[in-house]
């Protein structure tokens, strides 16, 4: 495929690229935080350390931090520039947003630059896949949830690392190779999916350079050294052996298939759907959870479809691929960095997840354009201008829908209300919209009976999520919280020990109802209950806390020190336990000790007031 170059208009190409990424999310400045924000960020005693917590960060796994989640999740450079927003504007979403914002800008254009060098200077076709994946509404997940600046830093460093062995492999220059390695190894730093770009260099090489196989081993060694140590960065943080448990059929589907011949046609199925929803972006969701979604067995019309759809393009991929055809590469793009989020050659922890096609469809970007070029070259005589304007009205309207849809990530009402509508079977949003409505930040300032209104409305919903998924432990756990806060304790009784039928190792489940015996004023029943709770997770600050509560209620008081001291340990910036410990040792005669634990009480209430 030969198009001559233009010269002229095409000179604010780049412009133009970077104008249109930015407008289509600035109205996400505004936005606050959403979903995994929390765990990330707003909810992580790590990420709110700020600076301090750089060290700390390289050194352990990426949900370290929050309460007591335990993963084998590597993405130090990511949670470090979390941490470090946090350190300039605590609690402000805006730079966060900013920060989104202008990285997913900076890759439209090191795209559009790379697309040039390697399309040897043809801007159109560069300004057009350029313009397309800008607007492209799948994406509206990456640049508006926070959080996603994983996937938009682990794809700005790759592209940088696939220009840069492309200029190694053009220049023969030894620093172009040097680059590249480091871009590759930040991009692993951001997101360890980036890793499936390893086998992407080569390709890169491969196709838009003049060098043979065997001049591919320098990129390719080069690559594969930033990703040895980038595996020992990540075992020494959180060693190989770390892993978390298998993700619930709750996250993924999958893990319910009733055979794996079901597992295997359903995962294609849902790659199927992938590829659709980047092309006709219709019915977007933030969660499809469980049960959303039926699994699609091999004589299902949408295996079918898919199965047809993917064989032809791999199949188009490997024909053209001897002939360095540049749509072998863009499809072959695709394939390798969907490769891991497809769930078929790996379970991962969700079966369904807008924001993991954000790389992979750079690949799809590239392939529609070059096919729509070859096209009018071959049947048709438009002229080269034409191209721009075939893709005109589709950026456009994707423009739009980006913009529109992007509101849906402005805060976790309007997101947990937009899945009500887009996934209404899938348990997780009914958990996630009735979770919402019970928190105290939610009922604060209402009346006794506006207060009521909503905790039953939010039990309504955690009632549909375990209609859905009745082993849903979660759910359970947070109906017999909203049951306590409407001072209902027989029914929240009844919910807690239905989370515990379903799960016999979740410590908050014992907590919580610890809680409802200490209100019942059943102090020697809810030590049991907290003791269990601290048995499972030695670090539960609250459930030590709550324990030093029970023993000081008993007026034990030489039983409630140690357990408020190990709840302090546990987390230092836990404010009441700070205040029941000043509380205790003045009850004991101690002012002196009472005082120091009182006012750093004080200084916790008002730090968090600050914050506010």
């Amino acid at each position: 495929m030969k198009i001559k170059k233009e010269e002229g208009f095409e000179k604010y190409y780049i412009w133009i690229v970077a104008a249109l990424s930015f407008l289509i999310y600035a109205n996400t400045l505004k936005f606050g935080y959403a979903l995994d924000d929390y765990a990330a960020i707003l909810e992580n005693k790590s990420t709110m350390k700020g600076w301090a917590a750089i060290g700390e960060i390289f050194k352990t796994s990426y949900r370290y931090g929050y309460i007591f989640v335990a993963d084998d999740l590597y993405r130090p450079l990511t949670k470090s520039v979390f941490a470090i927003q946090w350190a300039l504007s605590p609690n402000k979403p805006f730079l966060c947003h900013l920060t989104n914002v202008i990285v997913f800008m900076l890759t439209c254009v090191f795209s559009y630059r790379f697309l040039v060098d390697i399309l040897k200077g043809d801007k159109s076709i560069a300004f057009v896949v350029s313009i397309l994946f800008a607007s492209m509404p799948i994406h509206t997940e990456v640049v508006s949830n926070i959080k996603s600046l994983d996937e938009l830093m682990g794809m700005m460093f790759g592209v940088l690392a696939m220009h840069s062995f492309y200029r190694y492999a053009s220049l023969n220059s030894t620093l172009q190779l040097i680059k590249g390695s480091i871009f590759f190894l930040l991009a692993m730093l951001s997101k360890e999916s980036s890793i499936t770009l390893l086998a992407v260099f080569p390709l890169v090489v491969y196709f838009f350079s003049e060098k043979n196989i065997k001049e591919l081993i320098a990129p390719t060694g080069a690559a594969a050294v930033a990703a040895v140590l980038f595996l020992m960065m990540r075992q020494n943080a959180i060693g190989f052996n770390q892993f978390s448990l298998p993700p619930s059929f709750t996250d993924n589907m999958l893990m319910a298939a009733p055979d794996v011949i079901t597992k295997y046609t359903t995962a294609i199925f849902l790659l199927g759907r992938y590829l659709l929803k980047m092309i006709l972006p219709l019915g977007l969701t933030f969660d499809l959870s469980y049960p959303s979604i039926p699994f699609a067995g091999i004589s299902d019309i949408g295996f079918i479809i898919s199965a047809i759809v993917l064989t032809g393009m791999l199949v188009i991929a490997l024909m053209q691929f001897k002939s360095r055809n540049v749509i072998s590469f863009a499809l072959l793009f695709f394939f390798i960095t969907a490769s891991v989020s497809s769930n078929i050659f790996v379970i991962i922890g969700t079966h369904w997840g807008e924001r993991l096609m954000y790389l992979p469809s750079w690949g799809i970007s590239f392939a529609l354009v070059l096919g729509v070029a070859y096209l009018i070259e071959k049947y048709s005589s438009m002229n080269k201008k034409s191209l721009a304007m075939i893709f005109a009205l589709p950026v456009v309207i994707y423009s739009g829908m980006s913009i529109a849809r992007n509101p849906v990530w402005e805060s976790n009402e309007s997101l947990y209300r937009s899945g009500l509508i887009s996934a209404p079977n899938s348990t997780r949003v009914q958990y996630y919209m009735g979770n919402f409505l019970i928190k105290e930040d939610v009922l604060a300032g209402k009346t006794p009976q506006q207060q009521d209104q909503i905790l039953k409305e939010g039990i309504s919903y955690l009632k549909r999520s375990v209609e859905l998924n009745p082993t849903f432990t979660d759910a359970w756990n947070q109906m017999g919280l909203a049951y306590f806060r409407l001072k209902d304790n027989t029914a929240a009784k009844e919910a807690f020990y239905k989370g515990i039928e379903t799960n016999k190792n979740e410590p908050t489940i014992y907590n919580n109802l610890g809680n409802v015996l200490f209100g019942e004023k059943d102090y020697a029943g809810c030590i049991q209950l907290f003791q269990k709770a601290v048995a499972l997770n030695p670090n539960y600050s609250e459930a030590w806390a709550n324990m030093g509560s029970a023993y000081g209620m008993m007026g034990n008081y030489d039983m409630a020190i140690p357990n408020f001291e190990k709840a302090i340990a546990a987390d230092p910036n836990n404010q009441l336990a700070n205040y029941f410990l000043g509380v205790t040792w003045r009850n004991k005669g101690n002012e002196m000790l009472a005082k120091q634990y009182l006012d750093r009480a004080e200084q916790l209430k008002a730090a968090k007031e600050a914050m506010k």
